[in-house]
């Protein structure tokens, strides 16, 4: 049994200490791979992410409960949107604001082409600081702020920051060859980007710093090496990069005791492991095993750095002996301490569910995890008792802001004209998903480009505060007793707890109404009420 916390065991494993059994995670899997576990046999409607996936295979991550989601990236992101559909292939622009020519996901995984970045003047850049870049825009901190870090102050998982990157983003934002004259032709400029960016961070955690918080980790992501090495050489790293990754954890340090940095880079990471620490970073995943010795970093290093990944995701695609021959590989590194095993780099869709599994199940004996089968588990609280309405019209998204008569009046008999003049009424649904998950697609429409209502009464014997942890597919709002307590026009796949409400109860019914609009995915959403600790109450029942 583990006698160890989350948090606790995470901490003592960066730390070099001894732990009941090293923490279980995972890097994840490429969509591709996602889709070809469904037709082989993983069932649950939602796969097309990883975080349903850390809930199928039981890894550490789902015993996390919710963390502190702050946004120092653009805002807001360019839409996603395609440009032009050809056939096999889309133009399209990402939320980097790229023009690219991209493979249809169904036609297999590729590099994108890209045409055009977001930043190829100085008046670009100067464009997206004044308009996305604004370190006072107030979606940079998460809704109902108070509340969540009252919750997380008696947490016993590990919170982290996403605290972003100096040279990932402006690589997107520029391509790589642009940035790579530039640090020669305009070093200014891209000094200025940089500076920028550390500046944004350090306003960001200044506004959550003196509210008594501890932070465990700060996470980062740069993918700025190649297969020989860094593709910024290493002098103009310490110049440019050092000294800024430098002032934020340090101001981590001081402001929120976080002990631990975290960075995320692939290829060759050999020269600029030292600069990392230098600056203050010390762990360092997925570590790519086809480019980086992961020993040659242990020996020379020490307990100066931690380490993640290193499991080269090839053996996965072999088979068994090779999975074998791979974790023996690792062993030494595993008992010497400051380690945790898992893949290099995404899944890729060469590998089958059959080969994952093994894989799971040789990795859970390893670190001393009792292994239990895949399958999503039953979590107490999940709410699928509901009345469901729908399909109406959401074509391009616009539809979530587009008030329909479920809004004005619940009880509002119908019919109501529904997507291409259909005459719909309320219809009665009760889920038995072990997920939680109400699927939408099956109970309303497969159709995309829809959106629907469910609406349900909660009776509480007592008044009380409690959360709301919602997950949608795509964009959501919710009314709790005629009052909107949420608004999330989004794109992704559902998730438990992508949401979180505080909110309150009466004594009594308290009527619930959600409205989820589709693009074109998955369809449906997560709904459950809990305590202030994440727990669900056992005294609250429901009616349609």
């Amino acid at each position: 049994m583990d006698s160890l916390s989350p948090r606790e065991r995470l901490l003592r494993t960066l730390r070099f200490q001894p732990v009941d059994r090293v923490p279980d995670y995972e890097f994840g899997v490429w969509r591709q791979t996602a889709e070809r576990w469904r037709n082989e046999g993983l069932d649950t409607p939602v796969i097309t992410e990883w975080g349903p996936l850390e809930r199928w295979f039981n890894t550490d991550d789902q015993l996390f409960g919710p963390g502190l989601p702050i946004n120092i990236g653009l805002l807001p992101a360019f839409e996603h949107k395609i440009l032009e559909d050809r056939g096999t292939h889309w133009i399209l622009q990402d939320e980097d604001g790229a023009i690219s020519e991209q493979m249809k996901p169904e036609y297999g995984a590729s590099i994108p082409h890209y045409i055009r970045y977001a930043i190829e003047t100085r008046a670009d850049w100067e464009r997206m600081r004044d308009e996305r870049l604004n370190p006072d825009h107030p979606d940079r901190l998460p809704p109902y702020l108070d509340a969540r870090i009252r919750r997380l102050r008696n947490r016993d998982y590990p919170l982290s920051l996403w605290l972003g990157s100096l040279y990932g983003w402006i690589r997107n934002w520029m391509g790589v060859e642009r940035i790579s004259l530039m640090v020669y032709d305009d070093r200014p400029l891209v000094e200025e980007i940089m500076e920028h960016l550390t500046q944004l961070t350090l306003s960001v955690l200044s506004k959550l710093a003196g509210r008594g918080i501890e932070v465990d980790q700060g996470d980062w992501w740069e993918d700025m090496c190649f297969n020989h090495g860094s593709l910024l050489s290493p002098r103009l790293f310490a110049e440019l990069m050092v000294p800024r990754y430098k002032r934020i954890t340090d101001y981590l340090r001081r402001e929120f005791g976080t002990e631990f940095n975290q960075l995320d880079c692939d290829g060759n990471i050999h020269e600029l492991v030292p600069l990392w620490l230098e600056g203050g970073i010390n762990v360092m995943f997925p570590i790519e095993s086809a480019h980086t010795d992961v020993y040659r970093i242990a020996h020379q290093f020490g307990t100066r750095v931690a380490l993640r990944g290193a499991f080269d995701k090839r053996a996965l695609i072999a088979g068994p002996a090779a999975i074998d021959a791979e974790f023996a590989r690792l062993q030494p590194l595993l008992a010497r301490g400051g380690y945790i095993p898992h893949t290099d780099h995404l899944v890729p869709p060469d590998v089958s569910l059959e080969n994952y599994t093994y894989y799971r199940r040789r990795k859970c004996e390893l670190i001393g995890k009792p292994w239990q089968e895949p399958g999503i588990r039953h979590k107490a609280g999940y709410q699928q008792t509901w009345r469901l309405l729908g399909p109406f019209a959401n074509e391009e998204g616009q539809g979530l802001d587009t008030a329909l008569p479920p809004e004005r009046d619940l009880q509002a008999p119908g019919p109501f004209a529904g997507k291409g003049g259909a005459q719909l009424q309320w219809r009665p649904y009760r889920g038995e998903a072990v997920s939680g998950y109400v699927d939408l697609s099956a109970a309303l429409s497969p159709e995309p480009w829809c959106l629907g209502y469910a609406a349900c009464e909660l009776y509480a014997p007592s008044e009380r505060e409690g959360w709301l942890e919602l997950g949608s597919s795509d964009g959501l709002q919710v009314w709790l007793n005629g009052e909107r307590v949420l608004r999330s026009d989004t794109r992704r796949a559902a998730a438990p707890r992508q949401d979180m409400v505080p909110v309150h109860l009466r004594q009594g019914w308290n009527t619930v109404l959600l409205k989820v609009g589709r693009e074109e995915d998955e369809w449906g959403f997560y709904f459950r009420l809990t305590d202030d600790r994440g727990e669900a109450w056992g005294d609250i029942s429901a009616r349609m």
